[in-house]
C-alpha cells in the first residue's frame, strides 16, 4: 500500500519538530508507547501500526478512521503523502457506505440470539405481547400446540428473556410450555420480562376470529368483552402479533 510505503521512509524533522515517519504518527495517534518496540521491530512498521491503532483503539487517543488519518498526516505535515492517497481514501469510503448499505440476507434471516449464519432456526410463529398479557401468552402457545400449528416453546423462550440456564430443564419436561410457564412465574426477577395476568378470556374470543394457518401474518389485540376492533383501531401498547410462516 502506498501510504505504508511513503511513511515508512524516514525524512527530514517538519517545523513542528515531528519526524514525518510512522514514528511521528504513533506519537499523534496516542498508542501506547509498550507497543513501540513492537512496531519498530516489524518490517512493515506503518502496516504493524494501522493493525494495531485498529485492534487496540480503546487505548488509543484518536479513535480509527479515514477523517482521523487525515488529520494526522497533516499533523505530522506529510501532505505529500495526503494528496497522493486522498483519491484512494474517497474510493475507499465510498465502498465501505455502500457495503454497509446493503442489506445482508443471511443477517435478515436472524431473528433471536440463538441464531447464526451457519445455523438459522426454524420459528412457526412469534408472538409479542405487553406484561399484562402473559396468562393470555400461555393460552395462545398452548393451543398452538395442541392444534399442531407452533413446533414448540423455544420463540417463547426467548421473548420472556428466561436465563439460558433453564433451557434444558424446560426442554426436558414432558409440558415444556407449562415449565416455562411456571419459571416465569418462579424465576421472574431473573427473566427480561415479569409475568403479569390479563385479559385472557375477551383475548382468546379475539383469537378465535381468525384462521392462523393460512401463511400470513397476524395481528391478534386484547379487546373488550363483545366489542371488537377493526385493524386499525387497535392499541398498539395492547396487541399480539403472530407471525406465522
Amino acid at each position: 500500500m502506498l501510504l505504508y510505503k511513503m511513511l515508512n521512509r524516514h525524512t527530514l524533522t517538519s517545523e513542528e519538530e515531528y519526524v514525518p515517519d510512522w514514528l511521528s504518527a504513533f506519537d499523534v495517534i496516542g498508542i501506547p508507547k509498550r507497543y513501540q518496540p513492537l512496531v519498530a521491530s516489524n518490517a512493515n512498521p506503518t502496516g504493524c501500526l494501522m493493525e494495531l491503532w485498529a485492534n487496540e483503539s480503546i487505548y488509543c487517543e484518536r479513535p480509527p478512521n479515514l477523517a482521523e488519518l487525515q488529520t494526522v498526516l497533516g499533523h505530522i505535515d506529510r501532505w505529500d503523502i495526503l494528496d497522493d492517497i486522498s483519491e484512494m481514501l474517497q474510493e475507499d469510503a465510498t465502498q465501505f457506505l455502500s457495503r454497509i448499505q446493503q442489506p445482508n440476507p443471511k443477517e435478515m434471516e436472524i431473528i433471536t440470539k440463538d441464531d447464526t449464519h451457519d445455523d438459522i432456526q426454524h420459528y412457526d410463529a412469534f408472538i409479542l405481547y405487553t406484561d399484562r398479557d402473559i396468562a393470555f401468552v400461555s393460552e395462545v402457545i398452548e393451543h398452538l400446540e395442541t392444534e399442531g400449528y407452533l413446533r414448540d416453546w423455544r420463540g417463547a423462550f426467548d421473548v420472556i428473556g428466561i436465563p439460558e440456564r433453564y433451557q434444558p430443564l424446560v426442554a426436558s419436561n414432558a409440558n415444556p410450555t407449562g415449565c416455562l410457564m411456571e419459571l416465569w412465574a418462579k424465576e421472574s426477577s431473573y427473566c427480561a420480562r415479569p409475568p403479569n395476568l390479563a385479559e385472557l378470556q375477551t383475548v382468546l374470543g379475539c383469537i378465535d376470529r381468525w384462521d392462523i394457518v393460512d401463511d400470513t401474518s397476524k395481528m391478534f389485540p386484547t379487546c373488550d368483552d363483545d366489542d371488537y376492533l377493526d385493524d386499525d383501531d387497535l392499541d398498539e401498547e395492547h396487541k399480539l402479533l403472530g407471525a406465522v410462516q
